[in-house]
């Protein structure tokens, strides 16, 4: 890496290396000889630093376990120490994804002992650290929309994960919140509002932030995902031993004849592309407790029946002649098929369609 000449410094500042609060000023101070008495090498597991990468590796350590201060051994170090130190902390908090997230500012100062220097590291966050440790990477995008669903089942109001460019496209956040919450089955309840951002806003990397808020307190919310298990368990009673077909039959005999269908509620789902307040009929709870449903609920209630009678499906969200929809997709004697609950109410023949067949038709997104 290019290093930048290293500027006159304009100013000493110093600052105590208690705590972690402070101003948001990004600076390196340098005194080369104190007495600083004995102090613990922590930084990088005690080893001596010798270059700009490792020294950069032993920053963003401290930053992603979420450490305020550190102190780390400089020895037989190649390059020059000062203009190094400008140049990481430049990156880590302008360019690196978990330092725009969670770092306020990186401030050092640097000292001579007998033989080798030591630097006193002091970061200041605007994250608590179990914040800066929580933040999971993802590999794909079905990755993030399982690990988005793990956060709406457990009604977990913020989780922040890295993603690289091969993880997620910006353009397509809003599609995976709305699919990750149908993934949810008799616990996608109560959700109020899904929102997220991105650190940086722009780039290949990126942190991703979830922010969710819900209508009920979580005890109200237990209360409402037990009441569809329940209720699914007492419906789905004398089916242990029947086929996958018979099953899935039993399923779209059940919800035609017992829910009725909320066609209105689809005009609102295509508005807000999938983000609005999730109230009882867009969920499997309205559908057992109240016998009315949307698309939305429909399919998150037969989700729910398929788990109590033990099948393996998955949920799936996108488009089906322009209206945002969602369908299981389920495997019988070896092939996959589209379990389409609604589909006679929204005027297709047939609930149960080869997946080759419906690829046409139904566009996961």
């Amino acid at each position: 890496m290019k290093k930048i000449k290293l500027l006159a410094l304009l100013a000493v500042c110093m600052v105590s290396l208690t705590g972690c609060a402070g101003d948001d000023d990004i600076y390196y101070t340098s005194i080369d000889h104190s007495e600083r008495g004995e102090v613990k090498l922590q930084g990088a597991g005690g080893e001596s630093i010798t270059g700009y990468y490792a020294l950069k590796g032993a920053l963003m350590n401290m930053v992603y376990m979420g450490v305020c201060d550190d102190v780390l051994r400089i020895d037989s170090y190649s390059g020059d120490l000062d203009d190094d130190l400008r140049a990481i902390i430049q990156e880590i908090t302008t360019a690196e994804p978990i330092g725009i997230y969670g770092v306020s500012s990186i401030s050092a100062e640097q000292a001579r002992v007998l033989t080798y220097r030591e630097l006193s590291i002091q970061i200041q966050y605007k994250r608590r650290p179990e914040e800066m440790q929580a933040v999971t990477t993802v590999s794909s995008p079905y990755d993030l929309q399982n690990r988005m669903s793990d956060m709406f089942r457990d009604f977990a109001e913020t989780k922040a994960f890295y993603m690289d460019e091969a993880s997620h496209r910006p353009e397509d956040l809003d599609g995976y919140l709305y699919a990750a919450w149908m993934k949810c089955g008799g616990r996608a309840v109560g959700l109020s509002r899904a929102s997220y951002e991105l650190y940086p806003e722009e780039g290949e990397n990126c942190v991703l932030e979830i922010t969710a808020s819900y209508s009920y307190e979580k005890k109200r919310l237990e209360e409402m995902a037990a009441f569809v298990s329940d209720s699914v368990a007492k419906i789905c009673q004398g089916m242990e031993g029947r086929d996958v077909r018979e099953k899935v039959r039993f399923v779209e005999n059940y919800l035609s004849s017992h829910v009725k269908y909320d066609y209105n509620a689809r005009r609102v789902v295509n508005e807000t592309r999938g983000g609005q307040p999730k109230s009882a009929i867009y969920t499997a709870y309205g559908v057992f407790s109240d016998g009315v449903g949307a698309q939305s609920g429909l399919v998150l209630a037969a989700s729910a029946m398929l788990d109590a009678m033990g099948i393996d499906h998955t949920v799936e969200t996108g488009e089906v002649g322009g209206d945002i929809y969602s369908w299981l997709t389920v495997n019988i004697e070896g092939e996959d098929y589209i379990f389409d609950v609604t589909a006679a109410r929204n005027g297709r023949d047939g609930y149960l369609i080869g997946k080759s067949v419906g690829e046409g038709l139904y566009a996961a997104w």
